[in-house]
């Protein structure tokens, strides 16, 4: 297998060469990380911890830009494989984590830096070949100049296991997948009521194992657009996007894409208590071998973020998108989906209570339905269309005793059900249970 490595990406990464060798993520939300659901990766900017009574330095000094934190977790599971109920190979087993989280936040005059690595690494108490290692190493740069030139540069690499059915059969190997992304964003006009913008973007997801191989992505995207901003609550942005792809390991003719969008942008900040984010395009997708996955029509996400009360925070996530070319509101970086799926509709809401100052109840319910072919199996022909569907529901409980350790516990059900051809995924349930703890240096 052909694989590609981006540069600045690698760059960023060789500075933590030690904690690269623990790691794995889960880019895709139909698939259940195997490491403890709280120790999974993310790249949220670590919070500051308040100045101790007694301390040398003031209330208004700035907190210290670094943070440094081990973790330790154990999970149980009773579907490892998600293989169908009743089926021999359901099997459970407990899964022991081992993590690092190194992490900068700094702003240097007018401009911010954020970089951040979570890795771990997961040992199976019964099934040995499934150990592994997971990371999610994320940067970010927003650049500014002294006139009205600004922008972001960003990049991000995550690995994790793979294990969604594969042309309807179930996988006991250990699947792996690497998913790099790199994007710049310029713009002209900070303050001004309107300003122009325009960025590039590239990514690939590289499947690793015999049962995956074929399954590489590689996609560029490069987009332009006009912003306009009536008020500081209210932005809006109409803009054009052209994404083009490869899918190299089809046989025997790998299949080429492009994706053309014109996009409908809006972010509102209706109070501090609720802020909505949402993207409507006009999608075009071309393939030269897959041609069922040609399509038109609309794409698009829904975010929304409300805090009623100074306890309690609601945040609601939609999305209907296709399998390639995917971009979430402003990101500056393109997804993709499992290669199985042409195209997917997901649904999340999770309630954030904080009981105490120390103590945070979260339940959350996600929903994925997918569309799926067999086109990777016949060559990029389809000969079968199907779909599946996946809803996650689970409760996680915080606890911080002191501002350096946390301690999360959490358990979740999964089912999942198939409809069309039966050949393409498996119908499954599993419980998921886990707790990590979490000791930070800030």
């Amino acid at each position: 297998m052909r694989t590609t490595t981006l540069p600045l990406l690698m760059g960023l990464i060789s500075t933590f060469p030690c904690t690269l060798a623990l790691a794995q993520d889960n880019p895709n939300p139909s698939v259940t990380p195997t490491a403890p659901v709280p120790t999974t990766p993310n790249s949220a900017p670590p919070s500051q911890p308040p100045a101790l009574p007694g301390s040398t330095g003031s209330p208004t000094e700035e907190p210290s830009p670094f943070v440094f934190g081990i973790r330790q977790g154990l999970t149980g599971e009773s579907n490892l494989f998600r293989a169908p109920e009743g089926s021999d190979l359901e099997r459970r087993d407990r899964i022991w984590s081992s993590g690092v989280h190194i992490g900068l936040d700094k702003s240097l005059g007018r401009q911010h830096f954020f970089a951040d690595l979570q890795a771990n690494a997961n040992r199976y108490n019964k099934n040995e070949h499934m150990n592994n290692t997971d990371y999610n190493a994320n940067a970010r740069w927003d650049w500014e100049t002294i006139g009205r030139l600004s922008g972001i540069l960003s990049a991000q690499q995550r690995q994790s296991l793979y294990r969604d059915t594969i042309n309807g059969t179930l996988s006991l190997e250990r699947n792996q997948v690497r998913s790099t992304a790199l994007g710049f964003q310029a713009r002209l006009g900070l303050v001004t009521l309107w300003s122009f913008e325009a960025g590039v973007t590239a990514s690939e997801n590289d499947y690793r194992g015999v049962d995956v191989d074929d399954r590489d992505l590689r996609q560029t995207s490069i987009n332009a657009g006009v912003r306009y901003r009536p008020s500081s609550a209210l932005t809006t942005r109409v803009g054009v996007r052209r994404s083009e792809g490869k899918y190299p390991g089809i046989a025997p003719v790998p299949d080429e894409f492009t994706r053309d969008d014109v996009d409908f942008i809006t972010n509102y900040n209706a109070s501090g208590a609720s802020v909505l984010n949402s993207r409507v395009s006009a999608t075009r997708e071309r393939h030269t071998s897959q041609g069922p996955r040609n399509s038109r029509g609309w794409t698009g996400a829904l975010g929304w973020v409300w805090r009623p009360t100074g306890k309690l925070t609601t945040d609601l996530d939609l999305t209907h998108d296709r399998s390639v070319g995917q971009a979430d509101f402003d990101s500056t970086l393109t997804g993709g989906e499992t290669s199985d799926s042409r195209a997917a509709d997901t649904a999340s809401l999770a309630l954030t209570w904080a009981a105490t100052a120390k103590v945070s109840f979260t339940p959350r319910v996600s929903y994925a339905r997918r569309k799926l072919d067999n086109s990777f199996a016949n060559g990029g022909i389809a000969t079968a269309t199907g779909t599946d569907t996946t809803v996650i529901g689970g409760l996680a409980m915080s606890y911080t005793p002191f501002d350096a350790l946390s301690l999360i516990c959490q358990v979740t059900h999964e089912k999942r059900t198939v409809g069309g051809d039966a050949a393409l995924s498996t119908p499954y349930k599993a419980t998921v249970a886990g707790c990590n703890a979490e000791f930070a240096i800030r």
